[in-house]
């Protein structure tokens, strides 16, 4: 999903804050896994 923030040439400059949601989704998924890892609990969608 980053990528898609970074390689994407209209979405990203056209909608910005649908460029800010999947950036945000992406932090999120990063971040679950990190607890994952580390066996803490996540909270699922």
């Amino acid at each position: 999903m980053v990528d898609f923030v970074e390689a994407e040439n209209s979405i990203g400059f056209h909608a910005p804050q649908e460029a800010a949601r999947i950036l945000g989704e992406a932090i999120d998924y990063a971040r679950q896994g990190q607890l994952a890892v580390r066996g803490e609990p996540t909270l699922s969608r």
